[in-house]
């Protein structure tokens, strides 16, 4: 399958306050992400860690202060308003995108446990169109057991090789 989605050393910061009473938090770090068509990947992390700010930047809605995203091989802002579609409430999940192309579905939905069964579906169905989806949560159980799941922490992801035996994030 080809590559739908490639990121390469994104960096973002954010900088609050005034003057000398500022502070600067770096959110991604050198982060690296690749993602096929027909595949399906889930982002944990704790509230704050970046998942939100990932897909964004994942979805060209938020420039990145270093590294680089490709969507289907090109670099352009165009190629990502045609392929991306960042999803943000139930509904969202709803909108098609255009025919005659493949997309990539970055879904950044409040999840509450016991209505993710429907989400699975529509995951499974969105890889078997041959699509690429990343849900972001706060919680494993909120993927599909089968979903490669990657860690946000630290401006980093990792990958979690036992599924198993993942322990949750701390609450927060």
């Amino acid at each position: 399958m080809p590559i739908a989605l490639d990121a390469r050393g994104l960096t973002k910061s954010y900088r609050a306050g005034v003057g000398a009473c500022s502070a600067t938090m770096r959110v991604l770090c050198g982060l690296d992400l690749v993602v096929h068509a027909g595949e399906a990947i889930g982002v944990l992390g704790n509230t704050g860690s970046g998942k939100s700010t990932l897909l964004l930047c994942l979805a060209g809605l938020l420039g990145a202060d270093g590294g680089a995203v490709r969507w289907f091989g090109d670099l352009s802002l165009a190629a990502a308003a045609r392929h991306v579609l960042h999803h943000t409430t139930r509904s969202d999940l709803f909108r098609a995108g255009r025919a005659e192309c493949a997309h990539i579905h970055l879904v950044d939905v409040p999840i509450v446990p016991g209505l993710s069964p429907d989400l699975d579906d529509w995951i499974e169905m969105r890889r078997q169109s041959g699509d690429a989806v990343v849900v972001a949560a706060r919680s494993r159980a909120m993927f599909p057991p089968e979903m490669r799941v990657l860690w946000l922490s630290g401006g980093r992801l990792r990958g979690i090789d036992d599924r198993a035996r993942v322990a949750e994030p701390a609450s927060g």
